[in-house]
């Protein structure tokens, strides 16, 4: 996943592409979007054109762009009606392992 950005603005006021590649059969998805378009946005689009078609991938690559990160991954859970729960950090018990 990554963007193609600084685009010149199409009439719809668009300026950015997302770009979806599946390494494997190296099919690639676009979608235009302005650059403005915030992670729940980005989230319904992999939704809509990824998960629902390919199913959820096993790995996900993408930079380090805050919307793929947290925001993203909060929005497409919400999206799949999935509760993301996060465990503690050094608290093995929340995620379902005995107390040493």
């Amino acid at each position: 996943m990554d963007f193609i950005t600084h685009l010149p603005m199409t009439r719809n006021g668009n300026n950015s592409i997302v770009v979806f590649v599946d390494q494997l059969s190296k099919r690639v998805h676009f979608r235009v979007l302005h650059s403005t378009a915030t992670a729940p946005e980005i989230a319904k689009l992999f939704f809509t054109m990824i998960f629902i078609n390919h199913e959820l991938p096993t790995v996900i690559i993408s930079d380090r762009d805050a919307k793929f990160t947290s925001c993203f991954w909060k929005a497409l859970f919400k999206l799949m009606d999935t509760k993301l729960a996060m465990s503690t950090a050094y608290h093995p018990q929340t995620e379902g392992k005995p107390k040493d």
